[in-house]
């Protein structure tokens, strides 16, 4: 009897020992693009050719694979047509659509061009530089990963007028769509809280459902998105995605000290760095073509989500 009281002991031990037990890590896939080379038959250093958008995605593959994300990577950098085409439109579709009915975390990295046409912000996959009918807008995008029935994305462009991705939700962005010093309605929208309740509260009212996407963009939905070698703010990279590599080294980028960098942790890093540094040393850089200045700050979309992106060093 003692014996057989024992094993049921020892068996409902395991049975909440196992009940108790911590759920395993969700599983995290990620989709890396980075186009330098738009047109092939010209030299590399010829629009609409970049110079840095390949290093991006080729970092943020590195370090999204270090942080347990399994990562596809598509980068067109290369002379030959045929090695390109991983960053293409088809491949970027296919590799959407290959996903279908995952239940884990995605995360989508886009470096490259980016285009606003009718105020429509778009990407601009490889082999499209010269037809726009092909460019990717954000309806697109989030039709496609609605189509793949996923559930939880999370959406990262370093791309000018991306911040088109980008939409208000329950909450109010006061960062406006062309920021800068010397810009048009340029500056932040509230400087206080209580400045903000009362948009808050109607965009709150007005808000539907919780999103899918968390989406973060390097600049706004009227601004370019600036690449740079110096070492204080690019490195031989874009400048957001150049903060957003330095996040994870950076322990002032996790602002609650849990060792982990959130969507909005990394949003805020990157906002603060570029501010500080970039914006400090070209606000009064003018565009003539896009008819902005230089300045520029990322943008969160609005909802209650938050993923962890990866740990802190």
């Amino acid at each position: 009897m003692k014996l057989f009281r024992l094993a049921t002991i020892m068996a409902l031990v395991i049975i909440a020992l196992a009940a108790c037990a911590m759920p395993a890590e969700p599983e995290r896939k990620a989709l890396v693009y980075g186009i330098s080379r738009y047109d092939v038959s010209v030299p590399a250093t010829f629009d609409p050719n970049l110079t840095w958008t390949d290093e991006d995605a080729i970092s943020m593959s590195k370090l999204l694979s270090d942080s347990g994300w399994m990562v596809t990577e598509g980068i067109a950098d290369s002379d030959l047509d045929a090695e390109n085409l991983d960053a293409s439109r088809n491949k970027m579709l296919t590799d959407i659509e290959s996903l279908k009915g995952f239940k884990g975390t995605v995360l989508f990295y886009y470096s490259g061009h980016g285009f606003s046409v009718n105020g429509d912000s778009m990407i601009i996959p490889y082999g499209t530089a010269y037809n726009s009918s092909q460019w990717i807008k954000a309806s697109e995008l989030y039709t496609l990963f609605e189509s793949a029935e996923l559930s939880n994305v999370i959406i990262i462009l370093d791309s000018c007028y991306s911040g088109g991705f980008v939409f208000e939700g329950a909450t109010v962005d006061a960062i406006p769509p062309i920021f800068g010093t010397y810009d048009p309605v340029g500056e932040v929208s509230y400087t206080w809280f209580a400045d903000a309740l009362g948009d808050s509260v109607q965009s709150y009212v007005n808000y539907e459902q919780n999103s899918k996407y968390v989406v973060i963009s390097a600049a706004g939905a009227g601004e370019l998105s600036w690449e740079s070698s110096s070492s204080a703010y690019g490195s031989g990279h874009g400048i957001f995605t150049y903060f957003l590599l330095q996040s994870e080294a950076d322990r002032d980028a996790d602002f609650d000290g849990d060792g982990l960098v959130t969507t909005g942790e990394a949003f805020a890093y990157c906002v603060a760095k570029i501010d500080a540094t970039w914006n400090t040393d070209n606000a009064t850089l003018y565009d003539p073509l896009s008819g902005t200045y230089a300045d520029y700050l990322p943008h969160l979309s609005g909802t209650a989500r938050e993923y962890a992106l990866w740990a802190t060093e």
